[in-house]
């Protein structure tokens, strides 16, 4: 059995691997490329063609990929679901996947904190954590913190924005790290009433200015150590 695990794709390396010629790209998305009208959704859509084909080297086996009602991607394999999601934003790529449990994963590079995000569908409590430290910019990192965590269970839930992230609450923010450099906490959507999420977080760095928080949410707590490969 496969456990957890989240891939993760700078743009940078992807340029490497063309000019190499040294990555495939799966079929469902390398369609997807072909057919992009601009280059950085060419970008976009090969970054995650060359994750699901990673992710496939890992299986050890082809992927079947179907589209769910709201747009969230599911595979099948051998007959199997595998589940997965994919996220990316300037200049990161990442996937999450699982045999055992929903996932939902985002990404943000760390930048300015949008305040007017955080006023309207932030929690008091939320909001009192992104401003307990406001030294060296950690103000920006917490609330990217915040934010990727609520994409992601958004994303998890498989229904997407009909999911209105003010319905999802965080708990345990300012809990200690888990193994591997991992910040684990959990989510309650529409106050506990619909499920309880547990969540990863990874701080990821590609440079001194690109930084980026990488949170996938799953659907129990993860009874095994999340595998982190950069590609």
């Amino acid at each position: 059995m496969m456990g957890p695990g989240i891939l993760i794709l700078p743009f940078s390396r992807l340029s490497e691997f063309e000019t190499e010629k040294e990555y495939r790209v799966h079929a469902h998305w390398e369609e997807k490329a072909r057919a992009a009208r601009s280059e950085q959704k060419r970008i976009q859509e090969a970054a995650a063609g060359v994750l699901a084909a990673r992710l496939e080297e890992i299986l050890g086996r082809s992927l079947e990929i179907g589209i769910g009602e709201h747009g969230k991607p599911f595979a099948r394999t051998s007959g199997k679901t595998v589940y997965f999601n994919i996220s990316h934003t300037k200049g990161l790529a990442v996937l999450a996947y699982s045999e055992n449990t929903e996932v939902g994963v985002d990404t943000e590079q760390i930048r300015k904190a949008p305040e007017k995000i955080a006023d309207r569908f932030f929690t008091g409590e939320e909001r009192d954590f992104i401003r307990e430290d406001t030294e060296d910019g950690k103000d920006a990192e917490r609330f990217f913190r915040i934010w990727t965590a609520k994409e992601a269970c958004m994303k998890f839930s498989g229904i997407g924005l009909l999911l209105s992230p003010e319905r999802i609450s965080l708990k345990g923010l300012s809990c200690g790290n888990g193994p591997d450099d991992l910040i684990i906490f959990r989510a309650l959507i529409d106050g506990g009433g619909m499920r309880s999420v547990s969540l990863t977080q990874h701080l990821f760095q590609t440079g001194p200015d690109d930084r980026y928080v990488i949170t996938a949410a799953w659907g129990e707590c993860l009874s095994e150590p999340l595998k982190i490969d950069i590609l």
